[in-house]
């Protein structure tokens, strides 16, 4: 398990929503107030309990790469699985 502290320092309060959503089973629309939103080592707590529990998981996922440098943005698409104990 990754340390809260470091976890912490590297997170957008934007995605510790979303690893809320998804320890909790759901995915949010928008996001939390901010007097709303857990401290993270609670949401990293939530998100380990989550996974313990979990047998198999499956996510696809958008992402976009900005080069500043060179003014160019990449677009790639995946697919996670997750198959428990031990495989990937």
């Amino acid at each position: 398990m990754v340390g809260p502290m470091l976890l912490a320092a590297s997170m957008h309060p934007g995605f510790v929503s979303f690893l809320l959503a998804v320890a909790t089973g759901g995915v949010p629309t928008t996001p939390a107030p901010i007097a709303a939103r857990l401290d993270v080592a609670a949401v990293v707590d939530r998100v380990q309990k989550r996974y313990d529990s979990a047998l198999d998981f499956r996510a696809r996922f958008n992402q976009t790469l900005t080069n500043a440098a060179f003014k160019r943005k990449t677009s790639l698409t995946g697919e996670v699985l997750l198959k428990k104990p031990g495989r990937m």
